[in-house]
């Protein structure tokens, strides 16, 4: 059984869905340092974090999904890599309503901080999970996050051209993009 999960962002009547992984050990270590980049980039902006974040999750899913297939070839199962690298049209969506199956509700609120709420030992399902009870919180940071440069400002984002992946640790562009793009200077200038 998956857990699944959504994401709103206050003052949106979005929701992302997530339907696997959407316990927080699953979810924050992508959606933390997106809110953290984007909140530091753009602000408050409800229409943009959706349409953003989905596409931050669909490019994570993406990488790691390469990642298995790569993995899967060294290891000789061919089969099963050709299945990871197929292409995952299912995972996420976009609901104007509350799920009734989910076990988790994100919501970020207008300063940046996550909210997470669990179902926990909420047993009736007709429930509203934003009733719930919070089972964490992750505040926004308050001092400034140096940048990919060691700047201070937004955290690491790739700057590739339209993607929204983190950055490796001490570099300006994600695992994907660092063959195309050995300098990716000229995206930041």
């Amino acid at each position: 059984m998956t857990t699944r999960a959504q994401i709103t962002i206050e003052g949106s009547s979005c929701y992302i869905y997530k339907h696997a992984d959407g316990y927080p050990e699953g979810v924050l270590p992508t959606l933390t340092p997106f809110v953290h980049a984007f909140f530091a980039n753009r602000g408050y902006d409800p229409e943009y974090f959706v349409a953003r974040c989905v596409a931050f999750f669909a490019a994570d899913w993406d990488a790691e999904r390469r990642k298995l297939a790569r993995k899967e070839r060294r290891a000789g199962r061919i089969e099963a890599a050709e299945r990871w690298e197929r292409p995952e049209f299912l995972g996420l969506g976009v609901s104007t309503d509350v799920h009734g199956d989910i076990e988790f509700l994100y919501t970020v609120r207008r300063d940046g901080t996550i909210e997470v709420r669990g179902r926990g030992h909420v047993t009736d399902n007709g429930d509203d999970p934003r009733a719930w009870p919070i089972v964490k919180v992750v505040p926004f940071p308050r001092r400034p996050l140096p940048s990919r440069s060691g700047n201070v400002g937004a955290p690491s984002v790739c700057v590739h051209p339209m993607c929204t992946r983190r950055a490796r640790p001490g570099r300006e562009t994600c695992s994907e993009h660092w063959t195309d793009c050995p300098s990716a200077t000229p995206w930041i200038r």
